[in-house]
């Protein structure tokens, strides 16, 4: 029989996690300006930028608290809170291992290639999914 991985118990975050928290949104903020073509919309936290692709406003969303969501900038749907095309947080499983995160709790490795990737593709599932209801 084979070996199962196991998988790592995360932590609960705590007041004290909140400067490492805020720096590595920093650095994946810096990151994705650097693959996007972004434009400020706010820059307190949560700091705010809107994209458009094919006509099509996405707002790309970094919380200090560890967070990064892409979303429909505008729908008449969903007005208030529209849901995530994509998402990333930081899990934490020891005092010095911080993780980001996908939706389902699997590890993302973040590298402007993959990061972009992941973005454009979610971005088309959800623009197909929109042209096949028309």
């Amino acid at each position: 029989m084979g070996t199962s991985k196991e998988k790592k118990e995360r932590l609960r975050l705590n007041e004290s996690d909140l400067v490492k928290l805020n720096s590595m949104t920093r650095e994946l903020e810096s990151l994705t300006k650097s693959i996007f073509d972004l434009k400020e919309l706010d820059l307190n936290f949560p700091v705010r930028y809107l994209f458009l692709k094919n006509e099509i406003e996405y707002e790309f969303i970094f919380s200090g608290m560890g967070s990064f969501t892409v979303r429909l900038a505008k729908s008449e749907r969903y007005r208030r809170n529209p849901p995530p095309i994509f998402y990333l947080s930081i899990g934490k499983y020891s005092l010095t291992e911080y993780i980001w995160e996908d939706l389902n709790g699997n590890e993302f490795e973040i590298s402007g290639e993959s990061l972009k990737k992941e973005i454009f593709l979610n971005m088309d599932k959800y623009e197909l999914s929109m042209s096949e209801l028309k």
